[in-house]
């Protein structure tokens, strides 16, 4: 994803980093990805075969686009 949006993008390295440290919510004291439609979305990823995960991957970031960010990046 970091090379897709290096890519596609004008933001460096250490933007990305901070986006996904925000996004993250490191450092916060309770960790949102811990509860409700978060805990959903990571349980499911869970349950998908790796293989087919990685490929549906790769065709998303295969076609040049501007990045777009929101809950799906």
């Amino acid at each position: 994803m970091d090379d897709y949006v290096q890519a596609n993008s004008e933001l460096t390295p250490e933007q990305i980093a901070q986006f996904k440290s925000e996004q993250a919510h490191v450092g916060a004291p309770e960790a949102e990805l811990c509860r409700g439609d978060a805990l959903e979305m990571f349980e499911h990823l869970g349950r998908v075969d790796p293989v087919e995960l990685r490929t549906g991957i790769d065709a998303l970031v295969a076609r040049p686009a501007a990045p777009t960010w929101g809950t799906c990046l």
